[in-house]
């Protein structure tokens, strides 16, 4: 049996949650009536709603216009939709992407693929893999993108 993504049964659920909502907040004009609720519709993967909602935009980079990810361990910053991301190549199938800059004191990180972190070379504060802060003094966690590297191509899914 095949499992759903994650991902898509999310977006349904936000998407079905949503048109919820908007049908709640338009009832009692449209009804005249507070008493109940109006009937949900009959296929509600279908509704109103899904036409306005956007997968969150992605953004492609090819492996070759950032020589420094040819290798694993390698790392580079980039500026992509007005952000300042460091890309992280940790293994031959995978890519990671994080604010290029310090919780802290915004001090740009540096890739430590032989220890699996993100050392801030100002004030020593480490991040994990996952964005999570190992030792201060920076207090907050890292943004983490998802990223996954298709072929020659890395893939970033960043929020509006």
């Amino acid at each position: 049996m095949r499992k759903a993504c994650p991902m898509t049964t999310r977006r349904r659920v936000l998407r079905d949650l949503a048109a919820g909502v908007a049908g709640l907040a338009i009832w009692p004009k449209a009804a005249g009536s507070q008493d109940a609720p109006p009937a949900a519709p009959a296929d509600s993967t279908k509704s109103a709603a899904s036409d306005t909602t956007a997968a969150p935009p992605e953004v492609s980079i090819a492996l070759s216009a950032v020589r420094e990810l040819a290798k694993v361990g390698g790392s580079a910053v980039v500026t992509v939709k007005g952000r300042t991301l460091l890309l992280a190549r940790d293994s031959e199938t995978s890519v990671l992407a994080f604010e290029s800059r310090c919780t802290h004191k915004q001090v740009t990180l540096k890739f430590d693929h032989k220890n699996a972190r993100l050392n801030c070379p100002a004030h020593g504060s480490r991040f994990d893999l996952g964005g999570k802060v190992q030792k201060g003094p920076a207090k907050e966690h890292l943004q983490a993108y998802p990223a996954v590297l298709k072929a020659d191509t890395i893939v970033v899914t960043l929020p509006e």
